[in-house]
């Protein structure tokens, strides 16, 4: 008959037992703060993007690297921004401007002091184009969106809803 042995922790088991969870929650820790991360430039941002139904996605112009981006991020000179089904976001320029960018839409933006260029390249999109005042000086600010090989600008106080098809591959 074989004798029935009684297992006894060591305090080295415990211990190791409590260094591998440490470790483990520690590379938890990073993997999250990896994916969860966000690129800031050098420069001086053009706006701020906001989403209001699920998330928007950002790409940076010398980057492949699409991230999610956070409510209130910072958007610079040459980013994409892209938006899955069922998503809307929100950008504001300086001057109080604002594109909104509707679900399964794609643009680039670019800015300046004075402008603000998008290029519309799929989706839909909703533009408006408000004045900004620098002490008793109204300046306009000019919005222009190409898209297609067309230019549209807006002038101070001007809304307007664009969409364009995808483009199809097949043809």
């Amino acid at each position: 008959m074989k004798k029935k042995r009684s297992i006894r922790l060591t305090v080295n088991d415990v211990l190791i037992t409590f260094i591998c969870f440490a470790g483990m929650a520690y590379c938890l820790f990073l993997f999250y703060k990896g994916i969860n991360v966000e690129f800031e430039r050098n420069e001086a941002p053009i706006g701020v993007i906001y989403y209001k139904y699920n998330n928007a996605q950002r790409r940076m112009k010398d980057s492949n690297i699409w991230e999610r981006v956070k409510n209130g991020s910072k958007v610079y000179d040459g980013d994409r921004i892209r938006t899955a089904a069922m998503s809307e976001a929100f950008t504001f320029f300086d001057g109080n401007s604002e594109l909104k960018i509707h679900e399964n839409s794609l643009v680039q933006l670019y800015g300046k002091q004075t402008s603000n260029k998008i290029d519309f390249i799929s989706g839909s999109i909703s533009v408006q184009a408000s004045t900004k005042s620098t002490g008793d000086l109204k300046q306009k600010p000019q919005f222009t969106i190409q898209t297609g090989g067309k230019m549209l600008s807006f002038d101070d106080n001007t809304t307007a809803h664009l969409s364009v098809n995808p483009i199809d591959a097949s043809e």
